[in-house]
This record gives structure tokens, C-alpha cells and sequence, in this order.
């Protein structure tokens, strides 16, 4: 129903960063999809399951849960003649909302502000300590965008990422093989 042909998932173990599970492909031996490809170590974007990067980056910065964003109508200037107008994925604005209730409901509108305050560079900083090494372009080439799924990173490094999160900040070491006892 929505065209999807391929998909990928990683399970990690976030205390100790043990890969329980990696599939990168559908079918391995269908080459209609790449199937040989595997998607978990591909560079793609995440959408907004990269917003709690954001947010983590806001806490850092000594900004809390209960700090008040506003989801209102806004108009960026990028530069160079060219705008963003943000919208929410339900066309509406919903006033002031509590930081926490904004990432809740993955608003777009409080999260670009958010980032425009505490700046891209320090997103990128952050994302970079959790295990997102595969954004190294600066600040200028990913712009606000990066808060919304701008930026491409590999499945397995968002994995990383909300491993750290779930670590209460500690990054752990990925591990995939944990012994090997015979052929079999």
C-alpha cells in the first residue's frame, strides 16, 4: 500500500551495546531490491527520530522539560533569497507547549526554534558524542533542516544514539560478535 519494497532493523542491548539483532535487507538474494546491500550501515535520513538529538542538545545547554516553546506561525530567512516556512505534520499551531509535550508529539515548528536558539553547530556536537559520527559536513551544509531529517546517517548509528539515551548519556561500545566456539 505505500510502495515500501526493502526495510533494515537494528536491536542493540544498551547497557552493554551487544548487536542482538542486524538485518540490512528484505531478502538477501533478491537483487530487484539490492537485497546483498546492507541498509543498517547506509548513510539515509531519519526524519524525526532525529529530533530528541535536539532536544538532548537543549537539556545540555540548561534548557529543561518544563520550558515553554511556542508552536506559532514562523517565517525563516536563510539567506541568499531563500525561505522556510516550518509546518506541523497536523497543519495546526498549538500555542505554548512544554518543552517535554513538544517532543512528545514530534511538532516540527517548537524544534526549529529550538535549534535556531541553541544553534546547529551544537546539535551536531552532541549528536557526534551519542554515536552519530556520519554527520561531518558543519553547521551551513545541514542549516535548521538537520532537526527535521536533514542530515543522512547510518540506522545503525541512530541506534547508537538512543542507546545513549536510554544510557541516561553513557555512549556504548557496539559489539557484534561476542565469541565464536566452532565452525558451526
Amino acid at each position: 500500500a505505500h510502495d515500501v519494497t526493502n526495510a533494515a532493523t537494528v536491536i542493540l542491548k544498551p547497557s552493554t551495546g551487544e548487536i542482538l539483532t542486524m538485518m540490512g535487507s528484505l531478502n538477501y538474494f533478491d537483487d530487484n531490491i539490492d537485497g546483498q546491500f546492507n541498509m543498517t550501515l547506509e548513510p539515509r535520513q531519519p526524519g524525526s527520530s532525529i529530533k530528541p538529538i535536539t532536544f538532548a542538545a537543549a537539556m545540555e545547554k540548561g534548557w529543561s522539560t518544563g520550558d515553554v516553546l511556542w508552536d506559532v506561525p514562523i517565517k525563516l530567512d536563510l539567506g541568499g533569497g531563500q525561505e522556510m516556512v516550518p509546518v506541523n505534520y497536523d497543519g495546526r499551531y498549538h500555542g505554548p507547549l512544554l518543552l517535554r509535550d513538544a517532543l512528545a508529539n514530534s511538532y516540527n515548528i517548537p524544534t526549529i526554534q529550538l535549534i535556531r536558539d541553541i544553534g546547529v553547530e551544537e546539535v551536531i556536537r552532541i549528536a557526534n558524542t551519542m554515536g552519530l559520527e556520519s554527520l561531518d559536513e558543519g553547521s551551513s551544509y545541514y542549516g535548521l533542516a538537520l532537526t527535521l531529517g536533514g542530515g543522512e546517517v547510518p540506522l545503525l548509528e541512530m541506534t547508537r544514539a538512543y542507546a545513549t539515551l536510554a544510557n541516561m548519556g553513557k555512549r556504548p561500545h557496539l559489539t557484534s560478535i561476542l565469541r565464536i566456539t566452532d565452525s558451526r
